[in-house]
């Protein structure tokens, strides 16, 4: 009869045990399927659409952008081959090339700190975000920058130009 009485509670036991260990089972499941799509989401963010060819084409894009350059015809036929002519006319307009703005003179130098390139892919377009940190350098005063360009890319070429400011501008004599 001892026998008996305890094998009584083993299928509850039983059932008790393999439903808490389901549970404990769909919960670890449900956590790693969302690790999973993470981890996912993020290699698809930082891989696709990247080559070596893309990065120098967005780096060459973005010294266009912020350095200095007294031939701005040349600057302007630059970007375009880059870009498009809606996003060259757009950073240097028509009515501006051949004055640089600053003579040879007050010419200025940049020094970057920080230059980095991420990508997301939405659709079949590619949006490269670049992070620039850089120190603007001219007659002995420095002007640090921290800027993120946001360009669309379609078909290696970038097809639109957002600038965002991270921090103002910092004026330095030193």
């Amino acid at each position: 009869m001892e026998e008996r009485r305890w094998t009584r509670w083993l299928l509850p036991l039983y059932a008790l045990l393999v439903t808490v260990l389901m549970i404990v089972g769909w919960y670890s499941f449900a956590d790693s399927q969302d690790a999973l799509q993470a981890t996912k989401t993020r290699l698809r963010a930082t891989t696709v659409g990247q080559s070596a060819k893309t990065d120098k084409r967005v780096i060459a894009f973005a010294n266009l952008v912020v350095g200095y350059h007294a031939d701005q015809q040349k600057r302007h036929d630059a970007i375009e081959k880059l870009s498009t002519k809606t996003v060259a006319d757009q950073l240097v307009p028509p009515a501006n090339i051949g004055k640089a703005g600053v003579g040879p003179d007050l010419s200025y130098k940049v020094t970057y700190q920080h230059r980095e390139i991420t990508y997301a892919q939405v659709g079949h377009q590619t949006i490269a975000m670049v992070r620039l940190a850089y120190t603007i350098t001219s007659d002995g005063n420095a002007v640090k920058n921290d800027l993120v360009m946001r360009l669309p890319m379609s078909q290696q070429k970038i097809v639109g130009c957002t600038l965002y400011r991270l921090n103002q501008s910092q004026a330095s004599h030193d």
